[in-house]
């Protein structure tokens, strides 16, 4: 009797011992542990727990634990590789997500040292960290890296502003430059007017101050922009003919007009003989101007061929001035005026 007693208070005695033992043993956690310490990261909570004679296993004694990885890939030869950097138990509070298989859900993060992408992941279960894997699918848009700058977005009012200041100044050069081409044109064509319609005077029937029979044309001496000139003879006299045609009407008038003044007389102008008119052999009206025949030429053409010194030059210029202000001293005093 006195043995049972004993019997029972010993079992009294060892039954809290006993139970704690299981209490523990069920909070207990395996995971599978490994550590390189080459690439090992140092963070809060982790590498938790009692470690085990083989070095690969670690007991998780705090209920909040969990079975943890953290590795980076690397690429062999095409191949993608897992290089695991640590396994062990890591406290709960800081995980994000952990479930029964240790998947790796999460965006991977960028280590600065090594330049390596470092992907984790977390479990529930013993021994769960042995097989890892990564599931994370990244989304549209970049993820945010902090310090880096957003690039601006442009808006559209800033787009329109843009292409307006682009195109105003050349669409203003362009109006410039047709203006400044119309007006260019239209003073041509006033001066081209200007050198056609020479002032007129206006005559009736031309009666010829010379007998047609008595003159003789050989050959062309001269073209110019409102008549050709024609060696010939006038009653054995060499003369010079300008043939005006029938649109250089005004041009004849005007010049025969000149040569009408009676006191117009000078060494330096041509001798005037007189003018007609006949029909030409196209049928239009021809008007014909006789004057002094010069066997040097036109003036262009006699300084074009020949070569003059000083003093040669400056008896031309004398004598070209002279008959012009004797010519236009005679027009003044004869009541004519002309625009030249």
């Amino acid at each position: 009797m006195a043995g049972q007693i004993k019997l029972h208070l010993l079992l009294w005695i060892l039954l809290p011992i006993i139970m704690a033992n299981i209490e523990t043993s069920a909070a207990e956690k395996y995971c599978t542990f490994y550590k390189n310490h080459a690439d090992y990261i140092e963070i809060d909570d982790m590498d938790t727990g009692l470690i085990q004679a083989d070095n690969k296993t670690v007991i998780c004694t705090n209920e909040e634990e969990t079975c943890a990885a953290v590795w980076h890939n690397e690429t062999i030869d095409g191949v993608v590789q897992i290089e695991m950097m640590f396994q062990g138990c890591f406290n709960e509070q800081w995980a994000i997500s952990c479930e029964e298989g240790c998947r790796a859900v999460d965006a991977p993060t960028q280590l600065k040292e090594g330049n390596k992408t470092v992907h984790y992941c977390c479990c529930t279960t013993s021994m769960c960290n042995a097989n890892v894997s990564d599931v994370y699918v990244p989304t549209l848009h970049p993820p945010f890296v902090p310090g880096v700058p957003e690039p601006p977005v442009p808006s559209k009012t800033n787009n329109k502003r843009t292409i307006i200041m682009a195109i105003l100044p050349i669409f203003c050069l362009s109006i410039v430059m047709v203006s400044i081409f119309l007006i260019c044109r239209l003073r041509l064509m006033a001066y081209k007017e200007s050198l056609s319609e020479l002032p007129s005077i206006e005559s009736g029937n031309l009666e010829p101050t010379f007998d047609l029979d008595q003159m003789k044309l050989f050959n062309l001496v001269g073209q110019g922009r409102y008549c050709n000139c024609y060696r010939g003879t006038l009653s054995e006299q060499e003369v010079a003919v300008k043939l005006f045609a029938g649109s250089s009407r005004n041009c004849f008038l005007n010049e025969r007009e000149i040569y009408s003044i009676g006191t117009l007389d000078h060494a330096n102008v041509l001798k005037f003989y007189g003018t007609a008119e006949r029909l030409g052999e196209d049928g239009w009206m021809e008007y014909l101007l006789i004057v002094e025949y010069i066997s040097g030429g036109s003036l262009m053409g006699y300084l074009k061929d020949n070569v003059f010194d000083w003093f040669g030059m400056c008896r031309l210029a004398q004598t070209t001035a002279a008959g012009i202000a004797y010519i236009h001293q005679e027009i003044k005093n004869g009541g004519l005026h002309f625009v030249f």
